[in-house]
């Protein structure tokens, strides 16, 4: 009756595990991988029912894996007290040898599947309104083309939340306005954001190509600024300005540059268009100039292969710009 039990077991676990492979292409096809991605889903949850709920299939067989790998290898893995389950020595030293060997298989079934432009995968991808301009778009669109089987999602999330939607897998990878530091996020300088001094093309300064700062605080004019995470102290350079004020929304400072013909500080990408048609015009003010830097954030020993692949393919990007 033992024996039949066992056997029972067995079949049920094998039939659990051929149905767990037809929906899981990506895991290896042999025994011995698939009981390491169980211990390693136990070793993390330390609940077996948590882990065979995550893995899809029953508790029973996660336990008869778990079982199989300490008669393999002559030891205990697991220490088990009642519902209360956690890890031996070997068990500790196991689960890293365990997830060392997937990570080496998942990345070589990666790489491989990238040279064949038959990797399939998804990038959620955000960006600071700050941060977007036209060099973003045709990173987009030229990562698409060399990897045409790889989505890329745009996220629209509010600005300055890059980190808790990194945190919570909302998004893979964000471009921000840097320098940026913070614990578990890794961050990569990305290019360079000119910024200009604009005003109405028809206004006080229509036939001035060239002003200096103090002429247009002479004039007692409104100084509109976006706000952003530029490393300059604004108030100290317009501190004689009987008007400075920041804004966070590029269109209301646009309006105001025209209808009120004040000056404002703006990202150069965020006025090509009405540079293009006439409406505005770039003031070029001695001896003061604006860069910005961004980069961009993903998660520390992020997994997600197609992850990786972007960022590269974005440092690249960048020096071909």
């Amino acid at each position: 009756m033992h024996e039949f039990c066992e056997m029972k077991v067995a079949v049920h676990c094998a039939v659990e595990l051929i149905t767990y492979f037809c929906h899981n292409k990506k895991l290896l096809p042999n025994m011995p991988d698939f009981r390491l991605q169980v211990f390693v889903k136990v070793a993390k949850r330390l609940n077996l029912t948590q882990a065979a709920q995550e893995l899809g299939i029953s508790q029973p067989a996660v336990s008869k894996h778990i079982q199989e790998l300490e008669i393999q290898y002559g030891t205990q893995l697991l220490n088990r007290t009642g519902s209360k389950i956690s890890l031996t020595p070997a068990g500790k030293l196991f689960v890293i040898h365990a997830g060392s060997i997937l990570d080496s298989y998942g990345a070589l079934e990666a790489e491989m599947y990238r040279i064949s432009n038959n990797y399939c995968g998804e990038i959620k991808v955000s960006a600071d309104n700050p941060a977007m301009d036209d060099n973003l778009f045709s990173l987009f669109l030229d990562f698409c083309k060399k990897h045409p089987c790889i989505k890329v999602s745009f996220i629209e999330t509010p600005d300055g939340s890059a980190k808790e939607l990194l945190d919570q897998k909302t998004i893979d990878v964000a471009f921000t306005n840097g320098p940026y530091s913070v614990a578990g996020i890794d961050y990569t300088p990305y290019s360079k954001q000119k910024w200009v001094f604009i005003a109405y093309a028809d206004g006080i300064f229509a036939d001035q190509p060239k002003v200096s700062l103090d002429e247009i605080i002479e004039y007692k004019l409104s100084i509109n600024v976006f706000k952003s995470n530029v490393q300059l102290d604004y108030n100290v350079l317009f501190e004689n300005s009987q008007m400075f004020t920041y804004f966070s929304d590029l269109e209301i400072i646009k309006y105001l540059t025209y209808k009120n013909d004040s000056v404002s500080l703006l990202p150069l990408y965020a006025v090509k268009n009405e540079l293009r048609d006439g409406t505005l015009k770039v003031i070029d003010v001695d001896g003061v100039t604006f860069e910005e830097e961004v980069g961009i954030l993903c998660r520390k020993e992020e997994s997600n292969h197609a992850v990786q692949w972007f960022l590269d393919f974005a440092r690249e990007h960048n020096k071909q710009l």
